[in-house]
């Protein structure tokens, strides 16, 4: 069936409505209906309700390299050091404390007799400064002459 043409009808028998006769042979004319395709909404989508994501801190390791200034440096002694810095002494760029921790500390030969304490320190994960506050607090302990940071990771 085609949409929107015009349809002549012939009413060739005589119809009985109420009792009465309606006139033999009219013509009407009609229109075919047209069909519309129906209206389908598509249901809404509900937008998830967005909850408020709370930061859990996670930890990092870095692993740092403590080179002392000579090789006369009691290493023993600077690993000691090194964890009561970490633990009590370390803040961040904001002021606030951290406590961090020494996980390993090996001694690594450089050279000349000279041995470096590579360490690996667990840190929060969202410390101001990164690294940096860490560095700074063992930089000043005396007897090192420069701490360098190789990687960091998440733990």
């Amino acid at each position: 069936m085609q949409h929107g043409r015009t349809v002549n009808v012939e009413i060739v028998h005589d119809v009985k409505i109420m009792g009465k006769k309606t006139a033999p042979k009219q013509e009407v004319a009609a229109k075919a209906p047209e069909k519309k395709a129906p209206e389908v909404k598509a249901p809404e989508a509900k937008e998830p309700e967005k909850k408020k994501k709370e930061k859990v801190e996670g930890t990092n390791v870095a692993v740092m390299k403590v080179l002392p200034e000579d090789t006369e440096i009691d290493l023993k002694l600077l690993k000691d050091k090194i964890t009561d810095i970490l633990l009590n002494d370390i803040i961040d760029k904001e002021g606030n404390h951290k406590v961090c921790q020494l996980l390993v500390c090996v001694e690594e030969p450089i050279a000349f007799g000279l041995v470096a304490l590579k360490i690996q320190v667990s840190m929060p994960e969202f410390m101001a400064g990164g690294t940096q506050p860490v560095e700074d607090a063992l930089s000043k302990l005396p007897g090192i002459q420069r701490v360098e940071c190789e990687i960091v990771t998440r733990l």
